[in-house]
């Protein structure tokens, strides 16, 4: 077939297929990071009820700002 009578593509369309492919790729991307995101916070909420049914924090509750910065003379 003669180069000159084959069909171009049109750089128009070629650029708005690449841009499509780029966005569906980032979409999927951006869904599999959110997905990610939900299962640690499903864990984190999940180890922690387990462990307030048990009666047990996993990490215990802050201590007083004052018994933290509390100074000890030397002797």
């Amino acid at each position: 077939m003669n180069p000159a009578l084959a069909p171009r593509a049109n750089p128009a369309s070629v650029n708005e297929v690449a841009s499509v492919e780029m966005s569906l790729e980032r979409n999927a991307y951006m869904s599999r990071e959110v997905e990610r995101h939900f299962e640690c916070v499903l864990s984190a909420r999940r180890r922690r009820r387990y462990s307030e049914v048990r009666g047990t924090l996993a990490t215990p509750p802050a201590a007083p700002l004052a018994a933290k910065s509390k100074v000890v003379a030397r002797p």
